[in-house]
């Protein structure tokens, strides 16, 4: 049997992007003074493209996009941003992320080069709020925007090398091993959860009759239960089960649960069961 070590890695994303809101201090320091107070009480902070344009929503659209997928094909392991990876994960992270990070670096040159004229609109569109020392130089606006990927092994006890007696060794391999299992196990309830909320929404969509809803209300379900079976690092049997009695009870034609009120009502109640039935395993 596979060790966890050799079922899965670490993957970070990192992803930056100019900022467009920039801190006025002498806006901030006038509106305290008008209302008796000090600068503490409130930052004004401008934004530098308040027309929103269509070459700067593309870039952090993306990134969006590259951050979405990245939580989707992952499960959480450190406050230092890395996530785990599963192997059978990584082709398909990898040629999507792949893809989005060409996109991204195409759409922040693009927007590099409109830049130029863009400022210029927002300093005449901020009036008296205006100040060309607000926008950076080309060189540093290009380097504001980064898109990195990185992959890391998968922590181990084994990992530890350090001369100490063999006593305490034991004992701190002990340590990192419980550790180590620990956040896994904590890392297994995310597929959980993200089944408990499409059930959930499900459940509370289908059970009003009133209610319309989209396509995505049933396709959402099935391209999670395509992505959990890879991310059931510890081949979990409560998760297994649960993602086919998902796909059998669940999934259901769009059409035939907006048509046919017997078969939309018998489905809310069936996902308003599941829903409960998977809050225990997020406890």
């Amino acid at each position: 049997m596979k060790t966890l070590s050799e079922k899965a890695m670490l993957a970070s994303l990192n992803i930056s992007c100019w900022d467009r809101y920039k801190f006025d201090a002498k806006v901030s320091n006038e509106v305290a003074a008008q209302h008796n107070t000090t600068n503490k009480a409130g930052r004004y902070n401008k934004n530098l493209l308040a027309f929103n344009p269509d070459s700067y929503k593309a870039v952090t659209g993306l990134a969006g996009e590259a951050r979405q997928t990245h939580y989707k094909h992952t499960l959480p392991w450190s406050d230092e941003g890395s996530r785990i990876l599963p192997c059978a994960n990584w082709q398909k992270y990898t040629d999507t992320m792949r893809t989005l990070q060409t996109k991204f670096n195409i759409a922040a040159q693009e927007f590099v080069i409109d830049a130029p004229a863009l400022f210029a609109r927002s300093l005449r569109e901020l009036n008296g709020l205006g100040n060309a020392a607000d926008f950076p130089t080309m060189q540093k606006l290009s380097g504001s925007f980064d898109f990195r990927i990185k992959f890391s092994p998968f922590p181990t006890a084994d990992d530890f090398r350090v001369t100490l007696q063999p006593t305490d060794m034991a004992a701190i391999r002990s340590e990192l091993e419980t550790n180590v299992n620990a956040a896994v196990a904590e890392a297994m309830k995310e597929p959980f959860k993200r089944l408990y909320e499409v059930v959930r929404k499900m459940a509370e969509t289908l059970g009003n009759s009133d209610a319309i809803f989209r396509d995505t209300l049933v396709t959402n379900v099935e391209e999670l239960l395509e992505v959990l079976p890879k991310l059931n690092l510890t081949d979990d049997v409560e998760l297994t089960g649960m993602c086919q009695l998902i796909q059998q009870s669940l999934v259901v034609d769009p059409d035939t649960l907006r048509q046919n009120k017997y078969i939309r009502s018998d489905t809310a109640t069936r996902a308003k069961t599941i829903m409960d039935n998977l809050a225990s395993f997020m406890a």
